[in-house]
């Protein structure tokens, strides 16, 4: 981060995240973005603009230089989208969903999972398209927008997952089809070339407040992880904590993996870089399989017509890989679980015989075979319950893992964004990390007795002893050098003479 940097200290723009409000009260606004210097090295920085013109303004720069950076550099996603046939919002936002699809396989961090495809287009069929779709694209307007926002929330909720029952569409649900329609029209200007300014720049919408993820205490951690008895499990969540990484990724290590250097006297670690996850034969079919770096034989079948497969997705680009983001470090004392768990899946594997299924995973079945999520859900749920703790599934444990290291590293966001892989560093702020009571209380203390210390000369700092037993005076006088050991010296001290005042 450090300073701010000038104008001519920049070579090229790379990217800038969405524009947000300070606050409520004001038209003050942030604008988080990255660039190069002059020496070709990455950096990121702030910019904070006082109205809304001088913040489109500025995003209308950035876009330019970006575009700039993308043509030189040849990086610019190449599409399959027929432009000639994109005329309607309906039309430019059906072809960004397809757009999306081609980004997950590429680990792209916009890009839409499967469910995450079902749930949007949903959400574009049933809300934006009824409000949007018939707009022509480069006619529409930022006073349309937020119109179109507002009688969004008159729609009736649509049938889904549950039964629709009457209600109103959910702010929560409005917002979301803001990000999609931000998104797909940044892909018009940006990628397609088809209108040159974006009607979505200063249409914000009202973000639903969001509860915080129940999170452990450290001491409720140390209490389950004391009292877990099964190796496969305290190992998975070992690396949960170890890593900071998603469960999906935690199942899709392997052997490979892992490069255990303890023995060379150098930094172990994992590469994490892929998910397990499923997907149906329809969807990989579709994508031709980019992205997928290995299917597994077992089948789950929710519908005779929709088979899931397990597989390992890709969840970083190659860029990302090259530049060894995927490594994440880990200390001697995970190394030596691991040695001591795969003595005990070696000893599955004798048993197992022949019919044992060598994917190299690191969490597997006795028989070789993957394990799910559920199931580790499923573990992890059989440990916590009989002790009493409170309800909470595997991922919080990435929430925990992030505010401990935040606390050992002196809250260093940018090296704690390349284990979590956030590039956005307020993410972690917003959404991961738990503050602790415990570390506000201390802080609290610690400024008091700042306060208590700094308003005192040496000599008043001070309580002056007069002992026949000078080793004893001298350890008075250490205690006496802490403020609250002064104050509880002085009391003594105090008592001391109103009780012998008589004698």
């Amino acid at each position: 981060m450090g300073r701010k940097p000038k104008k001519k200290d920049i070579a090229e723009y790379l990217w800038h995240s969405e524009p947000t409000k300070i606050n409520a009260t004001n038209d003050n606004w942030r604008i988080r973005y990255g660039y190069l210097d002059s020496e070709g090295k990455e950096h990121q920085t702030t910019e904070t603009v006082n109205n809304e013109r001088a913040k489109n303004q500025f995003v209308s720069y950035l876009l330019l230089r970006e575009k700039e950076h993308k043509a030189a550099k040849g990086t610019t996603v190449a599409s399959k989208v027929d432009k000639t046939e994109i005329e309607t919002v309906e039309q430019l936002l059906y072809a960004y969903a397809e757009h999306t699809k081609y980004l997950h396989t590429i680990g792209d961090r916009y890009g839409w999972d499967e469910g995450t495809y079902r749930a949007n287009i949903g959400k574009i069929r049933n809300y934006i398209v009824p409000v949007f779709g018939s707009f022509p694209i480069w006619k529409i307007t930022r006073v349309d927008m937020r119109q179109g926002f507002k009688d969004m929330l008159q729609l009736p909720q649509a049938n889904g997952n549950h039964k629709a029952n009457g209600a109103r569409v959910s702010q929560r649900t409005v917002y979301d089809c803001k990000k999609i329609i931000s998104r797909a029209f940044k892909y018009a200007t940006d990628e397609l070339e088809l209108i040159t300014e974006n009607p979505m720049l200063g249409v914000t919408v009202k973000q639903p407040k969001s509860s915080r993820r129940e999170v452990w205490t450290e001491e409720q951690f140390n209490f389950a992880y004391d009292n877990c008895s099964d190796p496969q499990l305290k190992l998975l969540i070992s690396l949960m904590v170890a890593l900071s990484s998603r469960i999906g990724e935690c199942l899709a290590l392997t052997w490979s993996d892992l490069y255990d250097n303890e023995d060379k006297h150098e930094p172990s670690y994992i590469r994490n870089y892929k998910e397990l996850t499923y997907r149906t034969e329809k969807f990989i079919k579709e994508t031709n399989g980019r992205g997928i770096l290995k299917v597994f034989d077992q089948v789950r079948s929710t519908r005779p017509d929709a088979k899931r497969r397990a597989v390992f997705h890709v969840t970083k680009t190659e860029k990302e890989i090259e530049a060894k983001t995927d490594r994440i470090y880990i200390a001697p004392e995970v190394i030596f679980m691991l040695r001591d768990y795969r003595l005990v899946q070696n000893q599955h594997k004798q048993l197992a015989g022949d019919s044992y299924i060598d994917d190299d995973l690191i969490f597997a079945h006795e028989d070789g075979t993957h394990i799910s999520s559920q199931y580790a859900d499923d573990m992890f749920r059989s440990l916590y319950e009989p002790l009493g703790l409170p309800k909470v599934d595997l991922y919080s444990l990435r929430h925990f893992s992030i505010t401990k290291k935040l606390d050992y590293n002196r809250h260093d966001y940018v090296s704690l964004a390349k284990d979590t892989a956030h590039r956005q560093l307020s993410t972690i702020q917003d959404y991961y990390e738990t503050p602790e009571d415990s570390v506000r209380i201390d802080t609290a203390k610690a400024i008091g007795k700042f306060l208590s210390r700094s308003g005192k000369s040496d000599s008043e700092s001070k309580v002056t002893i007069s002992l026949k037993d000078e080793d004893f005076a001298k350890k008075l006088e250490e205690v006496a050098s802490d403020s609250a050991g002064k104050q509880m010296l002085e009391f003594a001290i105090a008592m001391y003479e109103k009780n012998n005042s008589g004698k």
